[in-house]
């Protein structure tokens, strides 16, 4: 692989949390067309192998950024641990949608993302695992223009997926529920607040529906036959509702095409590396 290199950043303004990103770039380029990436629910951008694909999507001429959602529960200081439970309680779509606005808009005007000509942000694309996925379709929606195209990796296609009857019953009762991640054995709360605030919302701002068919952009749909935490008929109905989608299965894929945490080689699943060359296809024509 060409020579790719990486720089760090936090955004930081008062009132909001700090967002830490990374930009992968290939040396020597100019002008690049921009795909931000975005992590799934219990996830985080140094998760497993999302490092190495970003380098694979930097190394077909484009500048990726891996973005921390601010309220995913890890902090500047513990990139990789989830240990600021009280914002984990507190995540909701708006707010990660708002955290994609603000990379957008940092990409736009700053001059550390502009630094030697490297990036074209007016050449912008979005693609998010999981929940990801669906942030993604909601601050495509949100962002109108700014977005060119858009690609989902093995997304829910409901923004509802956490509400079960028996959680609905639990939080309304005790005012939280607690989710198990089973890789760190912690049980991660969500407040009664986020219910709330999904309640509201469901079937207007994040009515996920709704939003897909208001996008005009090219969008990719990847899913694994084999996810075993998202079915693949989500990604069938979300290519039913995206006005201008191309379904690319992966056969035998599961949730993660093959990556896990922590990743500890540095060559790509073979279910990953399908996936990077549907995506650079893609990307090829739409950006």
């Amino acid at each position: 692989m060409q020579n790719i290199r990486r720089l760090a950043h936090t955004i930081e303004a008062d009132g909001y949390k700090p967002i830490t990103l990374d930009l992968h770039y290939p040396a020597g380029k100019k002008s690049l067309p921009v795909l931000i990436f975005i992590h799934g629910f219990k996830g985080f951008k140094d998760w497993g192998h999302w490092h190495l694909m970003a380098d694979a999507w930097a190394a077909s001429g484009r500048a990726v950024v891996r973005m921390n959602l601010s309220y995913n529960g890890t902090t500047p200081e513990h990139p990789t641990e989830l240990l600021d439970l009280e914002a984990f309680g507190h995540e909701t779509f708006a707010h990660d949608v708002e955290d994609v606005n603000r990379v957008v808009a940092f990409l736009k005007t700053s001059t550390w993302a502009k630094q030697e000509g490297i990036i074209d942000p007016e050449r912008l694309a979005l693609i998010g695992h999981s929940r990801g996925g669906a942030v993604a379709i909601l601050a495509g929606a949100a962002l109108r223009d700014a977005v060119k195209a858009l690609i989902t990796l093995a997304s829910i296609d409901n923004t509802g997926f956490l509400w079960t009857e028996e959680r609905r019953q639990q939080i309304l009762e005790q005012g939280a529920v607690y989710i198990l991640n089973a890789r760190t054995g912690q049980n991660l709360p969500i407040y009664r607040a986020v219910y709330d605030d999904w309640w509201a919302k469901k079937d207007s701002d994040y009515n996920l529906e709704d939003k897909a068919k208001s996008l005009k952009v090219p969008v990719l749909v990847i899913h694994g036959t084999a996810d075993e935490s998202v079915p693949v008929e989500a990604a069938r109905r979300l290519t039913s509702w995206l006005p201008k989608a191309t379904l690319y299965l992966v056969e035998g894929a599961g949730h993660t095409f093959g990556g896990k945490h922590p990743y500890e080689v540095q060559e790509l699943p073979p279910h990953t590396k399908e996936v990077i060359h549907a995506t650079v296809d893609f990307l090829n024509k739409h950006l």
